[in-house]
């Protein structure tokens, strides 16, 4: 179960099926490239830093069965894991599909 629910923007998902030479443990999954974000407007963190960064991780391959459309908009269920120095870690675990992202932009003339 999730411990917290954010919209978020899925860019990218690809499947993986890795063997371990060495134990011979089969890995599977789905690597995902997100957004923590639903809008698109500009951002600016800093002086130095302009945008939205992009989000890597890896979920169960189960989770397919919950992407309908890339890109598009999620609603991605995080857990937290505490860490030795008390800082915590979101890791996206769970989605459910919201709408596919649309874009719209003026005309360059």
């Amino acid at each position: 179960m999730a411990d917290m629910q954010k919209k978020i923007i899925l860019l990218n998902a690809k499947g993986y099926n890795m063997k371990d030479e060495v134990t011979g443990k089969v890995n599977t999954g789905i690597s995902i490239r997100y957004l923590l974000t639903d809008n698109l407007s500009p951002v600016y963190a800093s002086s130095d830093e302009k945008g939205v960064g992009v989000a890597k991780v890896a979920v169960q391959t189960d989770e397919g069965k919950n992407i309908k459309s890339v890109p598009g908009i999620y609603n991605g269920g995080f857990s937290m894991k505490p860490k030795a120095d008390g800082s915590v870690v979101f890791k996206l675990e769970t989605l459910e599909f919201l709408s596919e992202l649309e874009l719209k932009s003026a005309a360059i003339k």
